[in-house]
């Protein structure tokens, strides 16, 4: 069990040097509270593989984060060069919070696979002020040799839930001004956002350089999508049971994968 202290900012894990062969896995790990910084779980900004563990996932024991700008998350990858496979992700209480936050900063991103998850945005509810969650963002900054383009995420076989906070993003590209971030690949994920008033939901928001937005809102939209590549995305209920995370009998999830090149089949009972 890890979990970040409280301080400015606070994290489970950080990892900057971490090498090929670095294994992060069948950990309870939590985001410690923070205050006007960041709350994560794992932020990495080198090379690891994260696999099979619980992040944020009691929120009794998981930090808030109070930042209003940017977001806070369960993974932070920055920069990185990272495997995420098989593990239940939450995004920490906060009124801009995020499972898996996808960011390129100060030099270009390596190949990063997020495979096999269960990723839901988080988030503090609706406040004075509009909210965030998103199962997944992804960023860049205004690193003079990251581009003004990018591209990270191969993003694969995922339950991805919006959270819930006001507005609700199963991915949202968030870049800096001027610039533009997306995805890779988006194929075979569930995007299902659970009832609740108040709320607004989009599967997937694109952000041109020009700051224009376009809101995605149905599966034929998402799986339209040329850039990034996407396929056979469902907008269903993923029949998760609460307790375990497992998938229930009837789950449309249940072998609706498809075969990863670069990881083989993930397997969720």
């Amino acid at each position: 069990v890890l979990r970040g202290g409280t301080g400015q900012h606070s994290t489970g894990i950080d990892a900057w040097i971490s090498a090929a062969g670095t294994l992060v896995t069948d950990n309870d790990i939590f985001a410690g509270p923070s205050t006007d910084g960041r709350s994560h779980g794992i932020e990495v900004g080198s090379t690891m593989t994260i696999d099979g563990n619980r992040i944020n996932a009691d929120p009794a024991r998981t930090g808030f984060c109070t930042r209003p700008t940017g977001f806070c998350a369960g993974i932070a990858s920055e920069s990185s060069t990272t495997t995420i496979t098989n593990n239940v992700v939450f995004g920490p209480g906060g009124p801009r919070s995020a499972a898996v936050l996808l960011g390129e900063f100060e030099v270009p991103a390596g190949a990063v696979i997020v495979n096999g998850n269960l990723l839901d945005g988080g988030g503090s509810g609706p406040g004075s002020i509009p909210t965030d969650s998103a199962a997944i963002v992804v960023t860049i900054g205004t690193c003079t040799t990251c581009g003004f383009v990018g591209e990270v995420g191969r993003i694969r076989n995922n339950i991805l839930l919006g959270g819930d906070n006001t507005n609700r993003y199963g991915v949202l590209e968030a870049p800096s001004a001027g610039r533009a971030m997306r995805a890779q690949a988006l194929e075979n994920n569930i995007f299902f956002f659970a009832t609740a008033t108040g709320r607004t939901d989009v599967l997937y928001r694109q952000t041109a350089t020009g700051g224009g937005t376009t809101d995605l809102t149905t599966a034929a939209m998402l799986n339209a999508l040329t850039l990034p590549a996407a396929a056979a995305n469902l907008t269903v209920d993923p029949l998760v049971d609460a307790a375990t995370w497992h998938l229930m009998t009837g789950s449309p999830a249940i072998d609706a994968g498809t075969p990863n090149p670069e990881g083989g089949i993930i397997v969720r009972d």
